[in-house]
């Protein structure tokens, strides 16, 4: 599946329950497999963690729940903002080999 997502086609396609949050996911994954040895824009990726979050957004759309504004939107954060529990390497080599991950919770992710 390869469609030009917005923010609120990914909203109105999980309400409509035309696509899950965790086909979605997927597929994005699979684009970016298939993408990234050729671009090489991501670095790290955190397959089970989106996972994790696809299901809490599903359970959401099946109890009839409201979705938060973003939920199931696929996001990419650069590699330059601390996440925490996710390698943050800012491009170098030399934190590549110390696996330096954010311990605290950041403004911009929140986690």
């Amino acid at each position: 599946m390869t469609t030009n997502w917005t923010i609120d086609g990914v909203r109105e396609a999980l309400a409509a329950k035309k696509i899950s949050a965790r086909e979605l996911a997927a597929d994005f994954y699979k684009r970016i497999e298939s993408r990234n040895p050729e671009l090489n824009a991501f670095l790290t990726l955190s397959q089970e963690r989106a996972r994790r979050q696809t299901d809490k957004i599903d359970a959401l759309v099946t109890q009839g729940r409201p979705l938060p504004p973003l939920a199931g939107v696929p996001v990419a954060i650069k590699d330059v903002i601390s996440t925490r529990g996710i390698k943050t390497t800012c491009g170098s080599k030399i934190l590549t080999s110390s696996q330096w991950e954010a311990r605290m919770r950041t403004p911009l992710t929140g986690r």
